[in-house]
């Protein structure tokens, strides 16, 4: 009977192995990762992505957002007394 196999790949050397990323984008992965945490945590009733930012389109300039505005907006519920 053979040993189950490992829920991580590891290599000849047992050396555990990454998975590459499906997303090149460093920032857009991590985001990605983020929003499937608050998806899942029971303490994040509500979220929202607002895209935050600025850009110039055509000769106007137009923020996205507010200075200093996260990427995520989201309601943290109580837990109980603090």
């Amino acid at each position: 009977m053979g040993k189950p196999c490992p829920a991580v790949p590891v290599d000849l050397f047992g050396m555990e192995q990454q998975t590459p990323r499906a997303n090149s984008k460093h920032e857009a992965a991590a985001l990605r990762e983020v929003l499937m945490a608050l998806k899942a945590h029971p303490a994040v009733p509500w979220f929202e992505r607002m895209n935050s930012g600025a850009a110039r389109i055509g000769g106007r300039f137009i923020r996205f957002g507010w200075p200093g505005c996260s990427d995520l907006r989201d309601v943290v519920a109580a837990l109980g007394p603090l």
